[in-house]
């Protein structure tokens, strides 16, 4: 699905076709990152003006649009059933291929894809102590990394979109959009190289460094299942997992703190055990992809001559640098 042959040494022309390759990877993100930044403007600018002929105060609706609310949340879920298929039809019309060729269907035993729940729910435990490190780390030094808040409330209105944001938009859309579009572009020339690209773009599109360090390790096992079993339906089960058992701890910590950290750190062991135990037992299922594909020079070297990945770059590293307080 994900491999074509290129053959030693690099030549001009192929270092053309690799770079329009990237160029056309970083390039749906890109799209998202624009069409998602108009369509949140034009809410909140048309939002905003419905809610100050009610009376409702300019600072009260700044509010509204910068901390977790109902209106956030609203807002992110408009802008993912409008950014994310227009990102991804665009994505395939350039890279000439169609949608339903990422949901093409794959023999995968329910043991397998049982397994890889567990993988990635274990390397979710490694990038959740590790994003802890970094957040203490970086408060030792007065530095602060803010992430959104995605506790759960009161309200039913509000906890019922943030399941539909995190457990249906987000895997499904994040999946097709990461795991189809941009893995497909950045595999052309190397698998490996595909994975980590993705898994990066993916860490990055976060727009904060704790959730960053937490997704570029998830976003390894989703784009190696991915490229494994030629499908994103197994990825899409895996990312529904990952984010539906993040609200389950939310869940307990709304109701006792002590018992959900508790809770978190005893599961996230387990996990983590497990998915050792796995990796180290089925090697055959999750072994490192193997390629015959020669590699020198056609990853990162031509990768930074992409103007669209460093596009792309420059718009999300912006977006983490605001979540970033310093004093």
């Amino acid at each position: 699905m994900y491999i074509n042959d290129f053959q030693a040494p690099v030549t001009i022309e192929e270092k053309k076709d690799i770079r329009k390759n990237y160029n056309k990877g970083a390039g749906a993100l890109l799209l998202f990152f624009v069409i998602s930044n108009i369509v949140a403007l034009c809410f909140t600018y048309f939002y905003g003006h419905i809610l100050a002929d009610k009376g409702v105060s300019s600072d009260e609706i700044n509010r509204l649009f910068s901390t977790m609310t109902t209106e956030l949340l609203a807002l992110n879920i408009v802008m993912a059933v409008i950014s994310y298929p227009l990102a991804i039809k665009l994505g395939c019309f350039i890279q000439k291929i169609k949608v339903k060729t990422f949901f093409k269907p794959t023999v995968i035993s329910g043991k397998f894809l049982l397994k890889a729940i567990v993988v990635t729910l274990g390397v979710q435990a490694i990038g959740s102590y590790l994003s802890m490190l970094v957040t203490v780390i970086a408060k030792l030094i007065n530095v602060e990394l803010i992430t959104l808040d995605t506790s759960l409330n009161t309200s039913l209105k509000y906890n019922v979109l943030l399941f539909l944001l995190s457990c249906v938009s987000a895997p499904i859309f994040e999946e097709l959009l990461f795991r189809g579009v941009v893995l497909r572009a950045f595999s052309r020339v190397n698998v490996n190289f595909g994975i980590i690209m993705s898994a990066f773009l993916f860490a990055i599109f976060h727009g904060n460094i704790p959730q960053a360090i937490n997704a570029f390790f998830v976003g390894i096992v989703l784009a190696y299942v991915a490229v494994k079993t030629g499908s994103v339906i197994p990825c899409i089960i895996m990312h529904f997992c990952a984010n539906f058992n993040g609200m389950i701890q939310q869940v307990i910590m709304s109701k006792n703190y002590l018992g959900a950290i508790i809770y978190s750190n005893v599961l996230m062991i387990a996990f983590l055990t497990a998915a050792i135990i796995i990796l180290i037992t089925d090697r055959k299922d999750f072994n490192i992809i193997k390629t015959n594909q020669p590699f020198k020079n056609r990853g990162v070297k031509i990768l930074l001559s992409s103007w669209t990945f460093w596009l792309a770059i420059i718009a999300y590293a912006y977006t983490i640098f605001k979540s970033i307080k310093i004093g």
